[in-house]
């Protein structure tokens, strides 16, 4: 499962705590506040989690419905226009306008009990 520090906070209690599950290798430290019992997470799951509003999007979503066999290398994101930019080097950020932005936001189970927002394949056609 994947955690914001603020999750780990009501999880562990206290910082003590989280440091101690950190030395047993309970829990790992994906990105900057997040964090997860898993060494090795889908990068899909890291970016949702780390960007709640923004929805996964072009290759990453190509490349999951099989309408693509080149595995993307950036997560491409759909945000808002008004949103502030994402500086991170793997992330690709689309900006749409607001009354655009959830037309075709899907929710996609990506393994057992983890979901992330894509678009569908008729929104892709957009």
């Amino acid at each position: 499962m994947i955690y914001t520090y603020k999750e780990l906070l009501g999880k562990y209690k206290d910082d003590y705590n989280i440091k101690k599950a950190f030395e047993n290798k309970e829990i790992y430290k994906l990105e900057k506040g997040i964090y997860s019992d898993k060494k090795i997470v889908n990068p899909l799951l890291v970016y949702s989690k780390k960007y709640p509003n923004a929805i996964i999007t072009m290759d990453n979503v190509f490349y999951y419905y099989d309408l693509t066999d080149v595995i993307p290398d950036k997560i491409f994101l759909a945000t808002s226009s008004k949103s502030h930019t994402i500086k991170n080097v793997k992330i690709i950020q689309v900006y749409m306008k607001d009354n655009v932005l959830n037309l075709g936001k899907t929710l996609v189970k990506i393994n057992d009990n983890d979901y992330v927002y894509m678009y569908d394949k008729e929104r892709l056609l957009i």
